[in-house]
Parts: C-alpha cells; structure tokens; sequence
C-alpha cells in the first residue's frame, strides 16, 4: 500500500500500473486527466467516500487552465489542483505517485470556513466584506473581461472586483465577481466598484517602499526618488494604486502629479514628473515586458502613466499637459 507524507490512502499499485510508462509512450493530456479522474474518485480518504472527482476549466486574469476537485452532495465547491502545470511536471520526469500526491495535498484540503458558509454567494452583505480589486491589461483578458463588469481606469488598465476566498502561503483564492454574480446580488456597477475599492484596503494592506529596497529594474537613479507600490502579500500588488489614500500620500511626497510605471500586475513603481525620461521609461517598459522578467500574463501594460493629482485621474503619459 502507498501512503504519501499527509497519510493519505493511495490504494494498490494496480491503480498506477495501467499507466506506467514503457520506453517513450507516455500519456497524453486527455489520458493524464482521465487517470486523475480515476484514482481521484477510486481511492478518497475517509470522510470523502462516494466523492466524484471533476475535471473543469478555470478562467483566470491572465490565464486559463484545466483542474480537478472533489465534490460530493454535501460538498458543492472543492480547492482544485491545476492539471496544466502537473502533466507539464508528467511530462518533465516526476512520476505518477508524486503528482497523486500533489493532488491529493490540494483537493483533500477543507474549504476555508467562508466557503462552506454558501450563504455569501447570494447575500452581498456577506461578500461585501471580503471584495477587493485587481488591475490587468484589458487586451490581454479581453475574452475573460467580456463576461465580467470592469472599469478602465486608463487606456488599457482594467480594474475588476473578486471576492476573497484565502490567502495563505503566498497564493490567493478568489472568486470573480462576473455579470451572472452581479445579477444575483441586485446591485449596480457603480456600487460594487465603491465597496470592492473600499474594503480592498483592509484585506490587501498597501506597501509603499524606495525602489532601492528592489533588486532588477533596469532604471535606477538615486537622485531621484521612485517608489514601489504593491501589497503586503506582493500578490495583485498593482491594484493598490487604486486606492485613493494611496495615490494622496504619494502625491504629498512628489508634490503634485507623478509617473506609473507597470511594472507587473503584482506592483507599480512612481516617481516624480520628468518629461526628459519619457522616451528611456516607455522603452523600458516594452523591454520587460518582451523579456522574460515578467510572464505574459502578469503584463500590465505597454504604456506609461501619471497621475493628474488635481484632476485625481490616471491617463497616459502622451495625454500629459
């Protein structure tokens, strides 16, 4: 009998034997998802008996992929282990027991306590408290954008409102809030984008640091001041520029309006205005951004912005005046 590190039961080497490799031959993706189906459901621990393991597509910011969970009649949502990133494991040697292992280590888990209570997907009074925003590049997620309310707080930012699953071991766990998610709620647009902004602060504290604090950005001069902006989990970091006491305290330290730099969806860095570096920063930024120093779906943006401190409006940089 196997039994991984957590205990789990692992059922009879049988169950692995079918899809051993021999020589080369290894599974492709659809076999790989059908194996996970199998000893998924074949083999659960106690507690999860009669369970049903499920293979769905979960739709992103800034990406797509295939998962598994564990449902049951009492147990309508599961934490899912992504299959695209462990057949890409499959693919690169790790065996058959280690990637069991893995799925077993995320969809075994018991939901956070706000999930089993199901009541906060209809009543917004629940949700109201864990929503938060994030920032992503509107062209890239255009086909996850057209099925979700967002707002384009500058050309090509887009600002989207989720609801706040977990948060531990520096990953998130959200929900998005899309049209079908809005429709049940009963309210508007304008006041969900009010009460994301608002209770974002709380859930994802802002962090403003000296850019000197980083190592890797290409552009570093220490006679000018630049700061990084983000959060205190540097996940989603971005977003924190959204909010307004933010943008009030870093218009206070540049004295008056300030460049964005996108670096990431993770965290922006600002600066004071300077119209001499306009053309080395927007170059900078489409170099990281066609490198590998940032994963095409954590591109934020291709432009450079500011912050119009009396107007309290981002624009790009070309709009500046």
């Amino acid at each position: 009998m196997l039994r991984n590190q957590k205990g789990y039961e692992e059922g009879c080497l049988f169950l692995w034997q079918p899809y051993r490799r021999k020589g080369k031959i290894m599974m492709n993706f659809d076999e790989f998802c059908k194996w996970g189906k199998d000893v998924i459901t074949n083999n659960p621990p106690a507690g999860f008996e009669g369970a049903e393991a499920r293979v769905t597509t979960v739709e992103k910011i800034g990406r797509i992929y295939n998962s598994i969970g564990l449902y049951t009649d009492q147990k309508s949502c599961s934490p899912v282990a992504n299959l695209d990133e462990l057949y890409e494991s499959y693919t690169s040697g790790c065996s058959l027991e280690w990637i069991y292992n893995r799925i077993c280590d995320i969809v075994y888990k018991e939901p956070p306590e706000f999930v089993r209570n199901i009541e906060w997907v209809t009543n917004y009074e629940l949700a109201k408290s864990a929503l938060f925003v994030r920032l992503s590049n509107e062209q890239y997620n255009k086909d996850y954008l057209a099925k979700t309310p967002y707002k384009r707080v500058a050309e090509g930012l887009a600002m989207t409102a989720h609801i706040l699953i977990s948060s531990e071991y520096g990953s998130v766990a959200n929900a998005p809030v899309n049209y079908s998610v809005l429709d049940l709620y009963g309210i508007s647009e304008e006041q969900l984008f009010m009460d994301a902004l608002e209770n974002a602060e709380k859930v994802f504290q802002p962090v403003t640091k000296p850019l000197s604090a980083f190592v890797g950005f290409p552009y570093q001069d220490p006679e000018i001041k630049m700061m990084v902006v983000t959060n205190k989990q540097s996940i989603n970091g971005a977003s924190a520029i959204m909010y307004p006491s933010v943008r009030r305290q870093l218009s206070e330290d540049f004295e008056g309006d300030f460049f964005i730099i996108p670096s990431s969806i993770h965290e922006v860095i600002t600066m004071p205005v300077d119209v001499s570096v306009i053309n080395k920063l927007s170059g900078l930024i489409r170099q990281m951004n066609n490198s590998n120093m940032v994963e095409p779906g954590e591109v934020l943006s291709d432009n450079l912005f500011l912050y119009n401190a009396k107007a309290d409006v981002i624009k790009e940089v070309s709009e500046y005046n």
